[in-house]
């Protein structure tokens, strides 16, 4: 199933919005021709769907957030520093100070580190062949992968993952297709002149910009925990789910940008439409943190970023 972009929870009906006002043709891109244009009966009901099993899921999955952030508070290292401390630093700001490093935190530490270590020798994924022909084949499979896991940087994504299922018990990843576009110079040719004597003289070549794909490959996107949408019916047996949704933070250009690269992509031209493209289900619900924002991130919009949460089911 495609990727949902939410718009505001509190207000679900897509009747709510004006979509007349947007300048947008989508009909040439909509799948088996189907009518799934913003506010038309079937785009309602798959939506409604979807919603109804993300809030299905966020309630289940919500219960464990409050035992998950007591576990953020002792997976954390800070300075807490005293008032004499304080007096100290104001004094010098080079006078150390005692720094707050958790046993729970330096026992997770050193068991992701024994992961990294293990699961980290390249290629990262093996493969061998079913049958003696197979081989080859399995050899250069092995090397365009872990090209990509290069290119992507999966280690990142992984490392976290890793780190999620040390400390909530479970890790989750996304993986993805990603094409990045770039510009090249190129030179283009023009048609020269002939003289009296017949003699061909061309003009200088026009040197030109051309946006072409300059790399596409394997990806992984990591899922936060508190922003995963499991199927409560199917448990850790995620084979078996109906469905396994997640939430990302993304923005409108952003996503502007990725529908003009996927065919596959419609409609993002009707969250102007929106003015709120938040969810409830994409706020920091964890003490990750605290130490820096404070407490619980609720979200929003920051500088001049329009920020749009993505359901992905």
């Amino acid at each position: 199933m495609p990727n949902i972009v939410l718009g505001d929870i509190q207000s679900q009906k897509a009747d709510t919005y004006d979509y007349n006002q947007i300048d947008a043709d989508y009909r040439g891109r909509y799948p088996r021709r189907l009518d799934l244009t913003p506010g038309s009966e079937l785009h309602g009901f798959i939506v409604d769907k979807i919603l109804e099993r993300a809030v299905e899921s966020y309630n289940v999955i919500s219960a464990r957030h409050s035992s998950w952030r007591e576990i953020d508070k002792v997976l954390t290292a800070y300075i807490r520093t005293s008032d004499k401390e304080k007096e100290l630093k104001a004094k010098d700001d080079r006078k150390p100070v005692a720094i707050l490093f958790p046993y729970s935190y330096a026992m997770m530490e050193t068991m992701l580190s024994y992961l990294v270590g293990a699961f980290f020798q390249e290629p990262i994924f093996q493969y061998e062949g079913y049958s003696p022909e197979d081989t080859i084949g399995a050899a250069m499979m092995e090397l365009v992968i872990q090209l990509h896991c290069v290119k992507n940087k999966v280690y990142i994504p992984l490392h976290t993952m890793f780190r999620d299922a040390l400390s909530y018990g479970m890790g989750a990843v996304s993986p993805d297709w990603i094409v990045r576009t770039g510009y090249k110079r190129v030179e283009r040719q023009t048609s020269g002149i002939v003289d009296i004597a017949g003699k061909l003289f061309r003009k200088k070549p026009i040197i030109d910009r051309s946006e072409e794909v300059v790399f596409e490959g394997n990806s992984l996107n990591n899922i936060d925990p508190y922003m995963f949408l499991p199927d409560p019916n199917a448990g850790t047996d995620i084979q078996s789910a109906e469905y396994l949704g997640w939430v990302i933070r993304d923005n409108y250009m952003s996503l502007i940008r990725e529908e003009q690269a996927d065919d596959k992509m419609f409609n993002v031209k009707f969250l102007k439409a929106h003015e709120a493209k938040t969810s409830i289900f994409a706020i920091d619900q964890s003490e990750r943190e605290k130490k820096t924002t404070g407490g619980v991130r609720t979200g929003g919009h920051y500088g001049s970023t329009n920020r749009a949460d993505v359901l992905s089911m």
